[in-house]
């Protein structure tokens, strides 16, 4: 046996024997870490030391769930076909059976919505509300999105402004409705950060103005060019007829232009060969100057960037209210209402804090990769050994109780 499979074979004897510790399993695909997963919740139950209507087990899809019960369906059959079980531990096996339909073994957000529901007056939430899909989330969120923008238009506040201009640097066919509600859908996902954008103070008239004529200043090197059809001077010539389509004054259209102009590769990779540009003037000199002034380009795009997201995050906000108004009369929660109500949930009430801490002996993830922080903080919180503690973050996982698996690379 190779030291690697020694290391790989002492790997999987811990995951199957080693019950009393908490483990993280780290491995590339392929290489059976949720088959160890079942294997190590069949390990408990054969133990005693939990029964399966005591474990959660969570994993990304809903098909994933399905495939996982059926695996442990599999295993407790083998199990008690098995010689080596002794009838106590084929008993535990045939309860598990019993069991396995009403296992807690789904996707986080349909685990989180059970406990909703068992908990809705603490968690105030409407005891038959509907989960909605992200499908129907930008359905609710388009149907008050249209009324405001089309109200909006009428007198644009800044931040739309700025989006109507950017129509150069917008991808190919997205219309500025279409940029303005992907802006609304990301806050919609990220609304557990209510607080303000900080939007720090920024003299963006003199930063456009100056990349502006520092790009123009750029171009005349261009003109000054011995061989008009070197790669460098064509694109430098590119970069002239770009900066023409725009007024200077036009701030509006000058920060759009220049977003387009920082992502045009043309003007900013083309350098050609050879030591000479023109009379007095070297290739390498130009191509210097160029990656200097690219360097106050990308710095004016970030900064103008920065300041319209900020803009943007203040202007849409009421949108955002209105798309929650809209689903609490609907009686309606979506995927992001479940992670956020839990957690909350969990901090502000100790009596269902801990109630769900004895009832939930142990907690099993596949494809933690992909789990994000309000979902690790939501099985800190059901892991925690000590019953008082609200926070997420200083909670200990009690011995055991936590088993996860995943793969960084493949993380979504």
């Amino acid at each position: 046996m190779t030291d690697t499979q020694l290391v790989d074979h002492e790997a999987r004897r811990a995951i199957r024997e080693d019950l009393a510790l908490n483990l993280i399993v780290e491995a590339a695909a392929g290489t059976g870490k949720t088959t160890e997963l079942v294997q190590r919740i069949v390990a408990m139950l054969v133990s005693g030391r939990a029964s399966l209507s005591s474990i959660v087990a969570v994993t990304f899809t809903e098909k994933a769930a399905g495939e996982m019960k059926l695996r442990i369906r599999t295993e407790l059959d083998r199990g008690l076909s098995s010689p080596a079980l002794s009838e106590p531990e084929k008993e535990r096996l045939r309860l598990a059976l019993s069991e396995l339909e009403a296992a807690r073994i789904s996707t986080i957000h349909g685990f989180c919505a059970d406990l909703l529901r068992e908990h809705p007056i603490e968690a105030e939430v409407d005891p038959s509300f509907e989960v909605i899909d992200g499908s129907r989330t930008r359905q609710l969120v388009e149907h008050v999105f249209d009324p405001w923008l089309e109200a909006c238009l009428t007198a644009p506040t800044e931040g739309v402004r700025r989006v109507l201009a950017r129509r150069r640097a917008r991808s190919p066919g997205k219309s500025p409705r279409a940029e303005l509600l992907d802006a609304v859908l990301r806050l919609v996902d990220t609304r557990d950060f209510d607080g303000p954008t900080r939007r720090d103070a920024f003299d963006r008239a003199r930063v456009l103005r100056e990349t502006y004529e520092a790009l123009s200043d750029l171009t005349r090197l261009g003109e000054r060019s011995a061989y008009p059809h070197h790669p460098l001077a064509k694109a430098l010539s590119l970069l002239q007829r770009m900066l023409r389509q725009v007024a200077p004054d036009d701030q509006d259209g000058v920060e759009s232009l220049l977003s387009e102009i920082g992502r045009t590769r043309d003007i900013w990779t083309r350098a050609g060969q050879g030591k000479g540009f023109a009379p007095g003037l070297l290739r390498s000199e130009v191509v210097a100057e160029r990656d200097r002034i690219k360097a106050q380009l990308d710095a004016c795009n970030q900064r103008c960037g920065a300041d319209l997201a900020a803009c943007l995050q203040a202007e849409l906000g009421c949108v955002v209210a209105l798309y929650e108004r809209d689903k609490q009369q609907l009686g309606v929660l979506d995927f992001f209402d479940l992670l956020i109500r839990l957690g909350a949930l969990l901090r502000q009430s100790r009596q269902v804090r801990n109630d769900l801490q004895r009832q939930i002996s142990h907690l099993f993830v596949d494809e933690f990769q992909d789990t994000d922080p309000v979902q690790s903080e939501i099985l800190l919180l059901l892991a925690a050994d000590d019953p008082q503690e609200a926070e997420p973050w200083r909670a200990r996982p009690m011995p055991g109780k936590l088993f996860l698996v995943g793969d960084p690379k493949q993380s979504i």
